[in-house]
């Protein structure tokens, strides 16, 4: 330690900010830390916030239960649908015509 006495803080935020991982490192460089104490505070933030994302992208949440089929529909969800009617060229264009006049 009593070598870095005469080394000011923004060396230590450097050096710190250095070591880290190139996703982590870009995002505590944008926030700009001045003492090596919000350096490492911000390091752990995003550590955490990428962990998050990388468990979510995975698709399971903290109870261990699959998040990724929860916004897939399932197959019976599609026969409750009700079936889609063709309209002809001519009935969408007096629809079309119906429509205009009710707007005015």
């Amino acid at each position: 330690m009593a070598r870095t006495k005469g080394l000011p803080e923004d060396f230590f935020v450097q050096c710190f900010i250095s070591g880290l991982k190139d996703a982590i490192k870009n995002q505590v460089t944008m926030f700009q830390p001045n003492t090596l104490t919000q350096a490492i505070d911000l390091a752990l933030l995003q550590e955490r916030a990428m962990e998050a994302i990388l468990k979510e992208a995975k698709g399971v949440n903290k109870g261990g239960v699959s998040t990724m089929n929860s916004f897939v529909p399932k197959k019976s969800d599609s026969s409750r649908l009700p079936p889609v009617k063709r309209i002809s060229a001519v009935e969408m264009q007096e629809r079309r015509e119906k429509k205009a006049l009710l707007l005015l």
